[in-house]
């Protein structure tokens, strides 16, 4: 866990987590912001702060705790 920074951590384990749908869009399965925080060991609040740039910058959409990937993340926020 301490070889990546937390947002590399999420990066990580959101596109492990997605699946391709028919259209080619990353979706995952149902996680909340505190099943995140358990999985990559961080606070949820980091969590939301992370997700909060994610989606002001147009990369990530969540839709019923389902976080749809709209685009490449970047490296670094």
């Amino acid at each position: 866990l301490t070889s990546r920074d937390i947002y590399g951590r999420l990066v990580e384990t959101l596109y492990d987590q997605a699946q391709e749908n028919n259209n080619g869009v990353l979706i995952t399965d149902k996680l909340t912001h505190q099943d995140l925080a358990e999985m990559i060991g961080s606070s949820r609040e980091m969590i939301s702060r992370i997700f909060a740039d994610l989606k002001n910058g147009g990369y990530i959409e969540v839709d019923k705790k389902q976080v749809i990937i709209l685009k490449q993340l970047p490296e670094r926020l």
